[in-house]
């Protein structure tokens, strides 16, 4: 647990499951676990589920990040104004917080502790 009370993903993995081997080699290369919450959550969408998976993408071992949404879309494969809307529905159901910094600065995500 980290001194602001947030608990690391990877320290809560790790905790619970113990270390995890990857054997397959196409997943040796990094994956994501989604979690349960989000993925059987049936009041978000597709699109908010994917966002969520893009954030933990960037964020893995930390509670936040601040990826640009050109970069972000890009790497979840989708256009920017979808992608946006999908943080927004994660934001408005209370998942992640978004700190705006304004023009031309990256807004940063924290993964909101939902237990």
């Amino acid at each position: 647990m980290r001194e602001d009370g947030w608990k690391n993903a990877g320290d809560v993995a790790v905790q619970k499951y113990g270390q995890i081997v990857v054997k397959n080699k196409q997943m040796a290369g990094g994956f994501i676990q989604l979690p349960k919450f989000i993925l059987l959550n049936k009041d978000l969408s597709t699109t908010a589920k994917l966002c969520y998976a893009g954030l933990l993408n960037f964020a893995w071992q930390e509670d936040h990040c601040f990826p640009g949404i050109i970069q972000f879309s890009d790497t979840i494969g989708l256009n920017k104004d979808t992608a946006s809307k999908g943080l927004k529905d994660l934001e408005t159901s209370n998942f992640i917080k978004i700190k705006r910094w304004g023009q031309g600065k990256n807004n940063t995500y924290y993964l909101l502790d939902r237990t």
